[in-house]
């Protein structure tokens, strides 16, 4: 009976609102009534609505200080406005019946539908959010709303801040780039993939705004598709990326791409040009009202400017961040005041001699003798050669974490955490660490994606002046694979030929070479054990790592499986079945961690572990 009373109430408002009400605003013509221009014509509204109800543009009403009596629009406190959120309603369905029951005088909504539907209730004012700017429809409401002024003020205080930010971006460091709006959905469910954003998450400002260039190929595809917004496969969304990234993330999940190998051959990624916007601020992100753009904007010229920092390698006031790292920067000779761009000297240098070293970078001097040293990757190495470092990555679960027991992890790779090691000699594995590490102390690229574990263990034995001690050690694991070749070609195993895998966790698999972690270089490189030609032409010779599909795995497939991670998963799967070296029990599991590693420390493990494992196969 409740809901039937209900209904005849709301048919005599209808009825009522329909007979007499445009009567009785044309009675009251004058000062209290504003004629708008809009898309659906000519409208009449009040000159100061006093219960407004709003459609999406929550941002405009909020800002211009509107009494809004109900709303349908997502809310989050990251929202410059979100205090205001309180006051109002939210209306549980964008419906007569709700939105009558908060007795609006003005309706503010996109959709030209709601036109028709609700302009009996109250003068419903449609701005269609692709036919007009941002600032053009905050004047459009300000207008008929008696809030020009205001409208006005903040517009002013945007261009305001939008010149300063077009100024930052005329450096020749942003000369030509490109920048890619970017988010991993993740790998399954209805909406997945990685999506690109050219008009919400800061889109509208980035491109419309600030005039910044998106890649070619994602313009291509915009204009093929005419989807400003849309989502890329795992497999293909590298190509999209841009020179900068702005990397939204999911509240409260880890982005499964970023876990990829994929990712981590992007350039952008590589060099470090990725400003990460955490999962809680979608909501400052999400609007593109004037407020909401001044805010986005604020975060993330900020954002990329952190970036500009870490790329030209400044180490200036923002990178200390407490009165102690600030203390010792002083203490070992950063010019804080002017960011110096020479190295650090640090500390523990003193006035020791140096040695030259050619690298890919030209010549380096470092301390003839190096005391602290930093070592980012093949960490292994510099310990078979009897130095261990005074800092080191999360080491749990690698072949030499006993080795480090005690030894400080650093959180981040940054500045003041390096600093504060005091340094005489840091050896990096790309070109982002390098940038970083070369401001503070000297520093080595280590180029091993390009060398043999002979060349590399060599080199790390010139750097650290252990030459004798590279040589014995490489004497000693030479002596070790004759061994254990001659093992395997007792039992038949070594003219076999080998994958190294594991599941993308998309359906799909990843094929690795011998240059990529998971047992490669010790595979196909030390043993010199054989790929099919598939791997050695197109991934070993190539790319060194490719996401196949299942349909055509079995091309990639040699008599042994070596799977890194995602057997469980595979299991079951009736391709996967049927390959024969599935069929054969050739597989062999490796832990991931214990596998990630090409040094000639954790490759002595990984061989035992390895020839441990073929020889069972035979028994």
């Amino acid at each position: 009976m409740k809901k039937r009373g209900l209904l005849l109430c709301s048919m005599m408002l209808l009825f009522v609102l329909s007979g007499c009400g445009k009567a009785e605003i044309a009675n009251n013509k004058g000062t209290d009534i504003n004629k708008i221009d809009t898309v659906m014509g000519e409208i009449e509204v009040p000159q100061k609505p006093e219960r407004v109800v709003v459609n999406w543009y929550i941002g405009d009403a909020f800002s211009l200080d509107l009494n809004v009596v109900g709303y349908s629009a997502w809310a989050q406190e990251t929202m410059p406005f979100y205090d205001k959120f309180s006051t109002s309603a939210k209306l549980e369905n964008w419906a007569a019946e709700d939105i009558m029951a908060v007795e609006p005088d003005l309706i503010i909504t996109y959709n030209t539908e709601d036109f028709e539907n609700f302009n009996k209730i109250a003068p419903v004012l449609v701005i269609p959010e692709s036919e007009v700017t941002p600032a053009e429809r905050l004047r459009m409401i300000g207008k008929a709303t008696g809030k020009e002024k205001e409208a006005e003020a903040l517009i002013t205080t945007f261009d305001e801040n939008l010149a300063a930010a077009k100024a930052e971006f005329q450096s020749e460091m942003y000369d030509g780039k490109t920048f890619s709006i970017m988010e991993d959905w993740g790998s399954t469910g209805e909406w997945s993939g990685v999506a690109y954003e050219t008009g919400s998450r800061g889109g509208t400002l980035v491109y419309d705004y600030l005039g910044l260039k998106m890649p070619e190929k994602l313009e291509e595809l915009i204009a093929k598709t005419g989807e400003k917004r849309g989502s890329l496969s795992y497999e293909v969304a590298h190509e999209y990326f841009g020179d900068y990234i702005l990397w939204f993330q999911q509240e409260g999940k880890e982005s499964e791409y970023a876990k990829s190998d994929i990712w981590k051959s992007i350039p952008a990624v590589l060099e470090g040009r990725v400003a990460e916007i955490p999962g809680e601020n979608l909501g400052l992100f999400y609007y593109d009202d004037i407020a909401s753009l001044t805010a986005q904007l604020d975060y993330a010229i900020n954002a990329i400017k952190n970036i500009e920092v870490i790329i030209e390698g400044e180490i200036c006031m923002l990178k200390f961040k407490n009165t102690g790292a600030l203390l010792l920067a002083f203490a070992i000779g950063i010019s804080v005041s002017g960011c110096g761009s020479k190295p650090v000297k640090s500390a523990a240098e003193g006035s020791a001699e140096i040695r030259v070293i050619n690298t890919e970078q030209g010549e380096i001097e470092i301390p003839a003798d190096p005391k602290r040293i930093i070592v980012t990757y093949c960490v292994g190495d510099a310990l078979a050669l009897g130095v261990k470092p005074v800092a080191t990555n999360d080491a749990a679960g690698t072949a030499y974490e006993k080795e480090l027991d005690g030894v400080p992890v650093w959180d981040e790779f940054e500045a003041e955490q390096l600093i504060s090691y005091e340094p005489d000699l840091i050896i990096v594995a790309n070109q982002k660490q390098y940038d970083i590490a070369s401001k503070i102390a000297p520093t080595i690229l280590l180029p091993f994606t390009t060398q043999s574990m002979d060349e590399r263990v060599r080199f790390m034995g010139d750097v650290l002046n252990r030459q004798e001690k590279a040589n014995a050690v490489l004497d000693e694991f030479h002596q070790k694979l004759e061994g254990a070749k001659a093992s395997l070609r007792e039992k038949n195993v070594l003219d076999k030929t080998f994958s190294v895998i594991e599941s993308d966790g998309n359906g799909g698999i990843w094929v690795y070479g011998d240059k990529w972690g998971r047992g490669g270089d010790l595979l196909y490189s030390q043993l010199e054990l054989q790929a099919p030609e598939i791997i050695k032409k197109e991934i070993i010779a190539a790319e060194q790592h490719r996401d196949v599909s299942m349909e055509v795995i079995n091309d990639y497939i040699g008599d042994y499986i070596i799977i890194a991670r995602g057997l469980e998963e595979l299991k079951g799967n009736t391709i996967w079945e049927s390959l024969p070296a599935v069929k054969a029990g050739n597989v062999i599991p490796i832990d991931f961690t214990l596998f990630y590693d090409i040094d000639i420390y954790s490759s002595n493990v990984q061989l035992d572990y390895l020839l441990n494992a073929l020889l069972k196969t035979q028994e």
